[in-house]
């Protein structure tokens, strides 16, 4: 539970740090990091199944 709480404070930094670019590019990358996010959780959460 830990290690998906840093992936989401790390991607939250992220889109943080995109606050100042491009609309267009702010899209791509929040696209780019919500999958990042949804396979994290879901290799974590396969992870902690096959336990």
């Amino acid at each position: 539970m830990l290690k998906i709480g840093v992936i989401i404070g790390l991607l939250a930094l992220a889109l943080l740090a995109t606050k100042y670019l491009d609309e267009k590019i702010q899209k791509k990358i929040f696209i780019g990091l919500a999958a990042i996010a949804a396979g994290a959780i879901v290799l974590f959460m396969g992870a902690e199944l096959f336990r």
